[in-house]
């Protein structure tokens, strides 16, 4: 298997993990929000997650990273750790459908824009169409597969937007950041130590905020899959994607997630499947070889 043949494997095993976040964080703060806080979701899978880390860095005898290493870590844990999963729970407690998807679908290109300032490399003219090209088909998909489509919909923006692009912001710096870092410490120590280093914070913080209310066996299950898969799991193999393939490039993979996300929420949301999905999965994937193709990285 080629190494830009693993690249994309991983990147797309990758985002599938993370495709999953949005139907399950709608589960694990449930039905008109009365199961979980998005403060408890936030705080308690990154606790979970890092007590997995400490174990496998103890297991993996794992050095204690350099001074540089750790300020670059702690940055990661602010943006990943932090700020995106509170971000994403509060973006889509009270949010339209169509809003979420519109506003996520630009992490590609936002991922892509990020890597390619901070490591100053230039892309092609067709690298970049193509990609403004799977933000189009992201936000034309959103619409169509919107019930109850009402222009006003799209055009009323609102705060739990403007969240939701901070999110995207963060994510795009956060996933840039940690695929350099996981050149040279490896992916899943990667995110293991950005995840210890916050433990500090994170275990405190989610026994102050453990929910006092009865909690449905749905919204446990949904809180550790976030916790394990999206929050530890998911990074391993999208962080061995980007720094195997290069960030501009892959980070157009997560062209995929709003699909893939869409089938999820199918199962666990049971939301209605369209003609739609499959037209434009096929879309997406001829438009994620062209910027395969096109990409001088």
């Amino acid at each position: 298997m080629s190494i830009a043949t693993k690249a994309y494997l991983n990147a797309f095993i990758g985002i599938v993990i993370f495709s999953a976040t949005l139907p399950v964080t709608k589960l694990a703060l449930g039905t008109d929000n009365t199961q979980l806080t998005p403060e408890f979701i936030t705080f308690g899978r990154s606790a979970i997650a890092g007590l997995f880390s400490i174990i496998f860095l103890f297991i993996n005898k794992k050095k204690i990273p350099d001074f540089k290493s750790f300020v670059q870590l702690s940055i990661l844990a602010i943006l990943l750790i932090f700020l995106f999963p509170l971000l994403i729970s509060y973006g889509v407690k009270d949010n339209e459908a169509i809003h979420s998807g519109v506003i996520l679908g630009s992490l590609p290109l936002f991922t892509s824009l990020s890597a390619s300032i901070y490591f100053k490399q230039k892309e092609s003219f067709l690298f970049w169409l193509f990609s403004f090209l799977g933000f189009f088909c992201i936000f034309i998909f959103s619409v169509l597969s919107f019930d109850n489509f009402n222009l006003n919909k799209i055009t009323n923006f609102n705060l739990s937007d403007l969240i939701l692009f901070f999110a995207v912001l963060t994510a795009s710096v956060g996933y840039v950041v940690g695929s350099k870092l996981s050149r040279q410490l490896g992916s899943l120590t990667v995110i293991s130590w950005a995840l210890t280093i916050s433990l500090p914070i994170t275990i405190p913080f989610s026994i102050l905020l453990y929910p006092t209310n009865t909690i449905g066996s749905d919204s446990w299950l949904a809180f550790f899959y976030l916790a394990i898969m999206a929050q530890w799991i998911g990074y391993f193999f999208w962080y061995n994607g980007l720094s195997l393939g290069g960030e501009i490039k892959i980070g157009q993979v997560q062209l995929i997630y709003p699909f893939a996300s869409f089938i999820f929420s199918i199962f666990l949301l049971n939301e209605k499947l369209n003609f739609f999905t499959f037209m434009f999965s096929a879309l997406i994937i001829v438009i994620i070889y062209l910027t395969k193709r096109f990409s001088h990285n």
